[in-house]
């Protein structure tokens, strides 16, 4: 079942948990394959350093801008998301999964390189897992090789787990993304 409000709304939220983009048509990476798709899901995640000397601000500032990219794509990417839904465009859409699967690559990573504080680290390390889990999902609907296959990739999706960046936010002192 493709619901265009509920597809936009589903892609705003894995973005919004941690998420660039031109008018200009992407195209799925060539380079992503199954193997691809294998080796993000098993590959071990990496813990992030714990830094117990870093502000409440300071952690605050670093996660505001973690987020921002991936956030701006949102904003950028989530009528083109709407219209390709609407258009039943299967790879368009896998297009803009592409785009999407980079942002959530960089928050991950950003996320893993980055210093934390320590009361914070259980939480980043969920927050990891989170991204680990939208990869998977990006990966399934870009290397997708027909609409059948795409649809049912999109359609495996159901509710987004943000509860480790909604308890992030509260802990720092930010406002809430829902």
């Amino acid at each position: 079942m493709k619901n265009p409000v509920a597809v936009a709304s589903i892609a705003a939220a894995i973005l919004l948990g941690g998420c660039t983009s031109s008018n200009a048509e992407a195209t799925p990476p060539a380079a992503l394959t199954a193997g691809t798709v294998a080796e993000v899901t098993s590959a071990p995640s990496l813990t992030p350093i714990p830094v117990a000397e870093m502000t409440k601000e300071e952690a605050a500032k670093q996660y505001l801008d973690l987020v921002q990219p991936a956030n701006d794509l949102i904003d950028e990417t989530s009528q083109l998301w709407e219209d390709a839904i609407n258009a039943n465009d299967w790879q368009q859409t896998a297009a803009l999964a592409a785009r999407s699967l980079e942002a959530e690559r960089a928050l991950r990573d950003g996320a893993i390189a980055a210093s934390w504080p320590a009361d914070l680290m259980p939480l980043i390390d969920e927050f990891v897992s989170q991204q680990d889990a939208d990869i998977a999902w990006y990966l399934a609907l870009v290397n997708a090789t027909s609409e059948e296959e795409f649809w049912a990739a999109y359609d495996a999706i159901d509710v987004l787990d943000r509860r480790a960046s909604d308890e992030i936010r509260l802990r720092l002192g930010l406002e809430s993304v829902n």
